[in-house]
């Protein structure tokens, strides 16, 4: 009877250790799962994050060049004092609506 208890025993320990490796092994397969979105996600954000580098250094360009044609057009025009304050508020109001968008 003895062998019988201490073979039942270690049926059990067996059996408990099957359970915790199972247990073990299927965490194990779920956290790589959620690595693997993880990546997948990380990969996405790092490739919007690119197409936004270029929207951005697309509009800053386009801001350089609103910002030279505005000094070109005040500097070589024969237009009148009114008038040039009327379109340098007109390019002001462009510009800040441009420099929103970029910052937004």
């Amino acid at each position: 009877m003895p062998n019988s208890s201490k073979y039942d025993l270690f049926m059990n320990e067996l059996n408990s250790l099957e359970k915790m490796v199972h247990i073990v092994t299927q965490n194990n397969k779920d956290l790589t799962e959620i690595k693997e979105s993880l990546e997948k996600k990380v990969t996405k954000l790092e490739n919007e994050n690119e197409v936004l580098k270029l929207k951005i250094s697309e509009l800053e360009g386009k801001l350089d060049d609103l910002i030279k044609k505005k000094e070109e057009i005040i500097d070589s025009s024969n237009i009148s004092v009114d008038d040039r304050k009327k379109l340098i508020n007109q390019i002001d109001d462009l510009i800040e609506k441009i420099d929103y968008h970029i910052r937004s």
